[in-house]
């Protein structure tokens, strides 16, 4: 940053790193927006890369670190001739403009580390003071715009445990039944990320409640409309919280979603009724083509669920081989099992988790094919 403003090109860190920071979170990543032109940020950057089709951006890497530099852009204005303007979404301005383009104004923040300044054209600071998630410019304008930012501005509301501004929070029940027109990868990745906030029972819940989980996630809507099964539920995904916030692979999160669901409707371990549940047409189909399961992660889930009775057997395993051994503890669904089976079992939890670790360094010179002749 400071090598790009000593070339004369304003540098700010932009959107959720600033945000957090003004309220105490830990920031995942830094990303930065500039006046230069992404050619000119690559001659003055080194090791940096231009990346994206649609959305021209330049990727810079220092050490084990890399960060997003973009050049701040502007919307279409009214009247102005599409052919005239770049492909995709390069059209770049001042940025004033920039922030007024974001969605809400918590995201709309810049800051200038080196003069150690905040720059705020939405009067998002003070949003955020006054504990609100507010759209910048209409909602109603907005939300038909893009309708991920209904569950964008349920999942900010959440994270900064702030109030969703009362005419934005009527857009998006106004607006809900768009959702079931947007992408569903976009919407998988929004589910993703609500499943990492600190408590997202408080998510879904909120959801339901205001009947917006019906239009995007009807299986799950329908199974939670008894009070107790709600309860129950979220009960089981609070308990898990800390897995996923910690989850890196999105199988154990969905893995994590669709265990609550199963246990919260059945309160045991069977082999048999856990296969045919996650096998079952009505929920291969919720997993695939409400929640976005990739086939991969659901054959992981469903390996995963296979080995959770096998878990309640410690000592059976000690009287077995090295080889048999490694042989479970290698296979790609274990950790996520494990994870499943810590919540609702803790008989011999350490043992296998000291085993694990144990025999963790044989898992990548194991060959499956030998120890299944075995």
């Amino acid at each position: 940053m400071e090598t790009l403003q000593k070339n004369g090109h304003t540098t700010y860190l932009v959107g959720g790193c600033v945000r957090d920071l003004l309220v105490g979170l830990k920031p995942k990543d830094f990303d930065i927006s500039t006046t230069a032109r992404p050619r000119q940020v690559k001659r003055l950057i080194k090791n940096s890369f231009i990346i994206g089709r649609r959305f021209r951006l330049v990727l810079a890497k220092k050490g084990e670190e890399q960060y997003e530099i973009s050049t701040f852009r502007r919307g279409q204005s009214p009247g102005e001739n599409t052919e005239d303007l770049p492909d995709g979404d390069n059209i770049f301005g001042s940025p004033e403009e920039d922030a007024n383009r974001r969605d809400y104004t918590c995201n709309a923040l810049f800051y200038d580390p080196i003069k150690k300044e905040v720059i705020d054209h939405t009067s998002g600071v003070r949003d955020l003071e006054d504990g609100w998630i507010r759209m910048i410019g209409d909602p109603n304008i907005r939300l038909k715009e893009d309708s991920i930012r209904i569950l964008r501005a349920l999942r900010f509301s959440k994270k900064l445990n702030i109030q969703i501004e009362p005419e934005l929070k009527e857009a998006l029940c106004t607006y809900a039944d768009e959702l079931k027109f947007s992408a569903l990868p976009r919407r998988r990745e929004e589910y993703l990320k609500l499943m990492r906030l600190k408590d997202p029972s408080t998510a879904f819940t909120e959801l339901y409640d205001l009947s917006i989980l019906e239009k995007i996630l009807p299986t799950l809507h329908d199974f939670l409309e008894n009070k107790e099964t709600l309860h129950h539920f979220n009960k089981n995904l609070r308990e898990h919280s800390q897995d996923l916030r910690r989850a890196q692979d999105p199988s154990h999160l969905f893995g994590i979603l669709l265990w609550s669901i199963y246990y919260t409707a059945n309160h045991e371990i069977d082999i048999d009724d856990q296969m045919n549940w996650i096998k079952s047409d009505e929920v291969q189909t919720f997993a695939k083509h409400e929640l976005g399961v990739f086939n991969t992660e659901l054959t992981n889930i469903e390996q995963a669920f296979r080995l959770i009775p096998q878990l309640l057997d410690f000592p059976s395993l000690e009287r077995k081989s090295l080889r048999r051994q490694v042989g479970l503890l290698a296979q790609k669904a274990f950790p996520l099992a494990l994870l499943l089976y810590s919540q609702i079992e803790t008989t011999y939890l350490d043992e296998w988790i000291e085993l694990f670790e144990h025999l963790k360094p044989q898992f990548k010179d194991f060959d499956k094919k030998e120890a299944l002749r075995d």
